[in-house]
């Protein structure tokens, strides 16, 4: 959610709030009884105060100021670092920056096009380098095949150095 107040122009006072997790369990590929995510597991909130630029067609919204709150709530992953929250907690919470940036527009009368970047700079994060940088990339196509028939392709890319993989 994001709630703005006009500032000038095409800027605005902004307030964004989002919350993201999933409803249910999700099982390893490789052994269908290992659980991998759950419900708020990991959880995602964040909050923030900036500014919103929006043009026609687009908006992009800069926050010097804002939090990032990431969850791990099962059981099952209490004594294990995973979703970049350690051992033992429950929670990690960060301090940054963030902008969207968002563009959608009509290609053609039955192809829509939906862009969004999101960018996350912890200010307090380990070494306090660019790779405190956590990035989210969503692209939608649209395609209007009928009156009763839509086609969708969705591309979502995620960086986050906080979250370790075992290769």
């Amino acid at each position: 959610s994001k709630f703005g107040y006009k500032a000038g122009g095409n800027w605005y006072y902004g307030i964004m709030f989002t919350l993201s997790t999933q409803m249910s369990n999700g099982y390893s590929p490789d052994d269908e009884t290992l659980l991998t995510s759950s419900f708020m597991t990991p959880g995602y909130v964040t909050f923030s105060i900036g500014m919103d630029y929006k043009p026609e067609k687009w908006s992009w919204y800069i926050s010097p100021i804002g939090t990032k709150i990431v969850t791990k709530i099962h059981e099952n992953f209490f004594d294990q670092d995973a979703f970049g929250v350690l051992a033992g907690k429950k929670v990690y919470a960060a301090l940054g920056a963030s902008t969207h940036l968002i563009f959608a527009a009509d290609i053609h009368p039955k192809i829509n096009l939906n862009t969004k970047l999101e960018l996350f700079y912890d200010y307090l994060g380990e070494m306090k380098q660019l790779r405190n940088l956590d990035m989210r990339y969503d692209m939608t196509w649209m395609f209007n095949i009928t009156e009763w028939l839509c086609l969708s392709l969705k591309i979502a890319l995620l960086y986050d150095y906080d979250i370790k993989f075992n290769c």
